[in-house]
Parts: structure tokens; sequence; C-alpha cells
């Protein structure tokens, strides 16, 4: 844990320093739960129904064999049955009187039985006071709080500059129709792990050291493979440049339509260094016509009618009716004035595949456009992958050939695609100093700029002034990990 917070250099030389309250604060991401109320304490309840009616009902038909003489059952309607319903016990208890009388088991067949309105109005005020202290439970249960996934990253955003991936965390439950309902946001063990996880992401994401890293700029060319063999060099890394079955005209790989084999990708490489890169992809497209889509559909089912004469010539009126039906759906529906097509980039990291994009690209494959895409790198292997996202409905005339060539619909041509990073709008960057500020303090300065940190920290995090002891409460923490100059020379080194 200590490893986010301190940092040094490969001498040991204290770079900045990080306050464990800080991470504290980060990792919990909800306030500290408040106590329940006492359940010793009596809801409000009906006292005068409880003397006039229940309490005359149990001497009579109860206390004989539920009493200081006899308690059967180990139940003392005298002693076990106080107008206590916040109590969750003895509002159970109350219950079973309930479930018993409505049943009729209870008073038992050999004693004297009571009207049907005596036993009426003991339910009734029975049901009335559980019912009453359930909603006082309401109104006064204390929840856990926390915030749900996207409240998070927009205070993490808020408090740090970073924008962080928050689809590592469970869904949040649905209630009401709302995903930020207190009630619903419970906290479980897992998620205060992932919570902790998180918080140390963020901070490594926060904080940097060292000089500024220098930037690369790898350029992906499509055309010049299209399969896993083709690797190209880029600054020592051999990356497999892929360009999948798709057709090369005029330097571009056009995309037709989406298929595992013509999809563009290039993989197999690793960053240097983490950060955030922009992904540029030089691109255009070219939309046909609706003569363009009738023509095509012609070809193809003209191709068809051919095949199946050849094999059953007899049919040759039954095919004609169903080629012109088909053209003529070709021809009239709206699903055929097509828009520009569409782009999905898909990030591999790590082994794990990530939409980061979709998008249409309007620019015509004559004058094409260069669209850019930021996204994070970590140092693990990693690929980027570019997909045909264009789709038609698939109907009854036209699904069985959504994959021929020729049939028109929009094709996305696409030149090149890079990527160049990291990328910072300043050095440190601007999520750096608004955690510590200017200063670097030296090994005597710690205790004094861990202060600072949280003094800083602390009320944009609460969202409210803080006092000097909740300052001192999280400066603690610091105090009780932070080791001595005078231990740290004696301490043993540790990898």
């Amino acid at each position: 844990m200590l490893h986010t917070l301190v940092r040094r250099t490969g001498k040991g030389r204290l770079l900045h320093v990080l306050p464990l309250g800080l991470f504290v604060i980060l990792a919990t991401a909800v306030p500290a739960r408040a106590e329940e109320p006492s359940s010793s304490a009596s809801a409000e309840f009906d006292a005068q129904g409880h003397a006039t009616i229940v309490v005359p009902f149990l001497r009579k038909h109860c206390l004989r064999c539920h009493g200081p003489e006899d308690h059967q059952a180990d139940l003392r309607v005298d002693e076990h049955l106080p107008p206590d319903f916040l109590d969750l016990t003895i509002k159970g208890r109350w219950g079973e009187v309930v479930n018993v009388l409505n049943s009729h088991e209870m008073p038992p067949e050999d004693e004297p039985q009571p009207t049907a309105d005596e036993v009426t109005a003991v339910v009734d005020w029975i049901t009335e006071q559980m019912v009453r202290a359930e909603l006082q439970r309401r109104d006064s249960a204390i929840v856990l709080r926390r915030l749900n996934r996207q409240e998070y990253r927009n205070t993490i955003r808020d408090l740090l500059g970073v924008d962080f991936d928050v689809s590592g965390f469970p869904q949040d439950p649905s209630a009401g129709g709302f995903d930020n309902n207190g009630l619903a946001l419970s906290v479980s063990p897992l998620l205060l792990e992932l919570y902790v996880d998180a918080a140390r992401k963020i901070l490594d994401l926060a904080i940097v050291e060292g000089d500024q890293p220098p930037t690369l700029r790898w350029r992906f060319e499509p055309e010049t493979g299209d399969g896993d063999s083709n690797r190209v060099n880029y600054d020592g890394q051999r990356a497999i440049v892929h360009g999948g079955q798709n057709r090369v005209e005029g330097g571009f790989k056009v995309m037709h339509h989406d298929s595992w084999d013509r999809h563009l990708n290039a993989r197999d490489f690793a960053v240097p260094h983490a950060g955030e890169y922009i992904i540029r992809i030089r691109a255009g497209g070219k939309v046909p016509g609706r003569d363009e889509v009738v023509a095509g559909a012609r070809k193809i089912h003209q191709f068809r009618f051919e095949e199946r004469m050849k094999e059953k010539p007899d049919g040759e009126r039954y095919y004609r009716e169903e080629m012109e039906r088909a053209l003529e759906h070709f021809a009239t529906d709206r699903i055929y004035d097509y828009g520009p097509p569409r782009l999905k980039l898909i990030q591999n990291l790590g082994g794990q595949p990530r939409v980061i994009a979709e998008f249409d690209v309007p620019a015509p494959h004559n004058d094409p456009a260069i669209y850019e895409v930021r996204t994070r790198f970590s140092t693990e292997k990693a690929g980027l992958t570019i997909e045909y996202g264009y789709d038609i409905p698939r109907k009854l005339e036209n699904f069985w050939m959504q994959g021929n060539d020729a049939f028109a619909r929009p094709e996305l041509w696409v030149d090149w695609f890079e990527m160049e990073g990291p990328i910072y709008d300043g050095w440190p960057p601007a999520s750096h100093n608004r955690l510590l500020g200017e200063t670097r303090p030296g090994r005597s300065e710690e205790r004094t700029a861990a202060r600072e940190v949280l003094g800083r920290f602390m009320p944009r995090a609460f969202r409210r002034p803080v006092s000097e002891a909740e300052i001192d409460a999280k400066l603690a923490l610091f105090d009780a990990v932070r080791p001595s100059p005078r231990r740290t020379s004696t301490r043993s080194r540790r990898p």
C-alpha cells in the first residue's frame, strides 16, 4: 500500500509525499456510518388501546398458560410481550400472537373462547403498531451510503483530474427506476477491496515522478500485409500489422462488411510508458446510391437465377417472379437510403478487449479525414482493432447476400492508423500539482508537507470546511506508517 503513497527515486531520495489519510479517503469513498438508533427506545404506540384492549385480553385468555405459574413454550405474556415494536425479537413475538389468533390455534379448544370482535380488536391493534414501528425504522435507519459507479467516476475526475475507468466495479442495482438510490447501494467486502485497489490505481495515475517520458508515434499501414506473419518493427518491437481479407485500392484498405477475417489490427506490442495516447485514423467513405443498390442486387440475383436454372429449368417462371419481388424491395425500402459508413475501434489491453469508440465516417473516400480518439495504455501487451460498424437490418430479401462484395453498401476506406503518446498537458500534469502543490519537500519537511496536502484535499473531498482535529486524525495515519530517518537507516533494505 505504501508504495503508492510515498514515492522515491532509485537512489532513495524522497521525491514527494502523499499522506496515507488521502489514500484512505479515496479507498473508502463513503462517509462514516452513523450510529444506529437504539432499538430499546419504544416507538410511539397506542397506550390507551394497549391498556383497554390488549392487556385485558391477555389476562383473560393467555395468562394462565403463559404466566408466572405456567409459562408454556417458554413464553410469558407478562414479561415477553412489552409494547416495544422497534425490537425485532419482540416484534416477532407479537407477530406470532397474530398468527395463532388468526389461525384459531389459541386459546386451546378446552379453554374459554374469545368472541370474533375481541380477536379482531387485538389483531388490528398489534398490526397497526407493527406498521407504525416499521415506518419509524425506515425513517431513522442509517445505511452505509456510497456513490454509484458514475458518481464515483465524476467525483474522482473533479477531485484529481483523472478519468478513471469504473467498469471493473459491479453494476449498480436499480431501485424505483434509479441506480443512485442509497438504500439499494449496499457495500460488500468485495466492493471495499475494489475501492482500495481503485485508490491505488487512481493515485498511480494522478502522481508522477522523474522527467516527462518521451513521446512515441507509431503509424500502422494495414495494406502491408494480410496475415499474422506480417510483423513491423516499432522502436524495437515487432508488432503484427494485419489488414484482413479486404481489397486494397489506391493505398486504402476497403472494408465492405463486418466479418472475423475482415478486421484491421495492430497487436502484440507494449508501450514503454503508461499514459494517455491519441489514436488517429485516416479514413473516408463511399456511399452507394439507390441505383447502385438495385444494380448490385440484380447482379447477385441474376447469377443465382442462372445457377438455379441449371439445376431445375422448369422452375423458370417461379424464379423470375421471386427475383422481381426481391428487386422491388431493394428499389423501395428506405433502409437502403444509406448514411456514411461506421467505424468501431477496439483496444485490447492485457488480453481484455474493450470498445473505446464507435463513430460515423462522413468524409468521402477521395478526400479522407483524420479522426482522433484518446485512450489510456498500460505497459501490458496491447493491440488495436478496427471493425466495420454499419448495420443494415436483416430482411428475407437481403440477409443471404450482405456478405457478398457485389452487394452495394457503405464502404469504409482506411489509409492508416497511428498512436502517439503518452500525452500530457504539462509536466508535472495538473493532477499531480492539484494533489501535491508546487513544493517538493525534503525529508525533514515531510510532515509539514503532509499536513498541507491534507489541508488542501480534505475540504474538497468532504465538500465542507474541516477542523484541525480531522486533519490530525488523518495525519496520525501518516505518522504511524512513515518511518523516522533513524529507523530507516538501521532497517534492513527490502526489495
